[in-house]
């Protein structure tokens, strides 16, 4: 309600779960038709050369930007928030979205690529009904999948995420 007197919103974010939120906004918020822009830092603000207020910066002009929809603004990209993920622990462009290019780019100015969702006047809808019922399994070389078959055994267990590791 009331979310019509907004030119868009910024969330402040932590950068492990960063993704995970964007993604899961993109489908809480459905039809806003503005900005939702996260973003968050590397180095504490409260540390010498930190990158929070260049990054708070940014993601406040990127909500007053023509987007409609959620995304993360870091280091020297706006990258489309459930296309995103976390690439790097050290680095100052700590985000990217390999399917897809950035929908801007963070420099002078802001330049927006013409594949964004521009905003619109929507009607928005919240979504929460989402399926709690999911585990996260963790697969570890050489280990027992025990407790892999008793999730998929499990009734009330209505999907599993499968954590693995490449070659």
């Amino acid at each position: 309600k009331n979310q019509s007197k907004y030119d868009g919103f910024v969330v402040v974010h932590g950068t492990d779960t960063m993704v995970d939120t964007s993604s899961a906004l993109t489908f809480m918020l459905q039809n806003l038709g503005k900005p939702i822009v996260l973003t968050g830092a590397q180095k504490s603000i409260f540390e010498p050369g930190n990158d929070a207020v260049i990054n708070i910066y940014y993601a406040v002009k990127a909500a007053t930007l023509d987007f409609g929809e959620v995304v993360i603004a870091f280091g020297d990209k706006i990258v489309r928030g459930n296309r995103s993920v976390k690439i790097s622990e050290q680095g100052l462009n700590a985000f990217s979205s390999p399917r897809i290019p950035p929908v801007g780019e963070i420099g002078i100015d802001i330049l927006l690529a013409d594949h964004r969702i521009r905003k619109y006047n929507g009607d928005p809808i919240l979504f929460t009904d989402f399926d709690t019922h999911v585990e996260l399994y963790q697969q570890s070389s050489g280990t027992s999948t025990r407790l892999f078959e008793k999730a998929v055994e499990d009734k009330e267990v209505h999907g599993i995420v499968l954590g693995a590791y490449g070659a």
